[in-house]
């Protein structure tokens, strides 16, 4: 366990569970270490359903095509909302037409740029800290 999270779960600061399915992310081996964050990067999204009920996301990212043996984003955004997931799912996709296609099918919102994601989830993570945990009550 890191240290940074120990801190949290010491200090009883729930950690904002996140998803981020996306298959250049996961090769590229990206972490994300950002205090009031618990990130899972995901290759693609064909357990989506599965993996936010399990992980109790609070938060997903998806990114719309993670290759041709795999559900898209949009599919996995549909599936997502058909089993009735409430909370906030974010397209990432670098084609403007794709994460369109996301928010019709029930994607929250889209970023404007993938590059933006570092950011966006430092927010998250900043909020999450100075709200004192993923349900916003103070520890």
């Amino acid at each position: 366990m890191g240290v940074l999270r120990w801190q949290y779960q010491y200090l009883g600061v729930a950690l904002m569970k996140i998803l981020i399915f996306d298959d250049v992310v996961f090769a590229r081996g990206e972490t994300f270490n950002l205090p009031g964050l618990e990130v899972h990067v995901f290759e693609h999204a064909d357990d989506a359903v599965v993996l936010a009920d399990a992980l109790d996301a609070d938060f997903i990212f998806m990114d719309y095509s993670m290759g041709a043996s795999h559900v898209s984003g949009a599919e996995a955004v549909a599936a997502l909302r058909g089993a009735g997931y409430p909370k906030s799912i974010v397209a990432i996709s670098s084609d403007p037409l794709s994460n369109a296609e996301m928010i019709a099918v029930g994607a929250s919102e889209k970023l404007a740029t993938k590059a933006m994601l570092r950011s966006y989830l430092a927010n998250l993570g900043a909020a999450q800290a100075s709200a004192g945990g993923a349900d916003g009550e103070d520890p």
